[in-house]
């Protein structure tokens, strides 16, 4: 049984009180906190290992394999239930740090679609563990051959300048002016090419692959109660219409 106050103007304040009778428990069970189940990657993904590498991060989904293993030996069958994950690289550990958005299930003809909070882990650790590949080296390479060229063009246009003494004009012949316009004009090429070499591979990070397959442990850190997605729409509703009438009282069904 609840009650709920109805103010009244000028008078004592009284409480409604309304029978919960026919109001029925959850149809599912709570899963509590540090529940984990045995899950095997069918998505995987090139998780970004950038220092900005968490604020990007790469969608991936497991499916569950295993009873969910609670507390005090108790477990519950989500077997065939999808997890939807996120994840990112960590270049230290070398691992794909993973972590859970969503589960959804279907079961006895019911529907569960929720969020839930949680990591992946595999073989005991949490993440996945990876190979960190860099994909910049033939960029960078490129950026060293246009910086080289632009070292030669540079010579070649100071060594075509001839040197006069102190208060003397320089002449400059026909060869001398090909051979500056050649240096100069292969020094400014070759030091902008250099200039987007070097721009195209700050574009590039590293990343940790990680391939579907892998049998992995998916951890459940904050409990969380399982729903359906006709409960859910229920408690909305109800919750709206506790929102637009705060202090109007629950009838009363009446007994029979």
């Amino acid at each position: 049984m609840t009650y709920q106050s109805v103010p009244v103007p000028n008078r004592i304040q009284r409480k409604v009180f309304t029978r919960n009778e026919g109001k029925q428990g959850p149809s599912l069970p709570y899963i509590p906190s540090g529940s984990f189940a045995k899950a095997m990657l069918i998505e995987g993904a090139d998780a970004n290992a950038s220092v900005t590498g968490n604020e990007s991060t790469v969608p991936m989904q497991l499916r569950i394999t295993g009873l969910v293993e609670m507390p005090n030996s108790k477990t519950y069958d989500a077997t065939g239930c999808f997890v939807g994950l996120e994840a990112w690289g960590d270049v230290s550990s070398e691992r794909a740090i993973v972590r859970t958005r969503n589960i959804s299930c279907l079961k006895n003809g019911k529907t569960i679609d929720m969020p839930i909070k949680g990591h992946v882990s595999f073989r005991g650790k949490n993440g996945i563990k990876g190979e960190v590949v860099m994909r910049n080296g033939k960029i960078l390479g490129w950026a060293w051959g246009a910086g080289f060229v632009d070292g030669i063009g540079q010579g070649m246009e100071r060594a075509s300048q001839p040197a006069v003494g102190l208060g003397a004009t320089a002449a400059y012949g026909a060869g001398d002016v090909l051979k500056m316009g050649i240096g100069g004009g292969a020094s400014k090429a070759a030091q902008t090419l250099s200039d987007y070499y070097i721009k195209r591979a700050e574009q590039y990070h590293p990343v940790i692959p990680i391939g579907a397959g892998n049998e992995v442990t998916v951890v459940f850190q904050d409990g969380f109660q399982l729903k359906t997605v006709e409960e859910m729409a229920l408690e909305r509703t109800q919750s709206r219409a506790e929102e637009d009438n705060p202090e109007s009282p629950v009838p009363v069904p009446p007994s029979g």
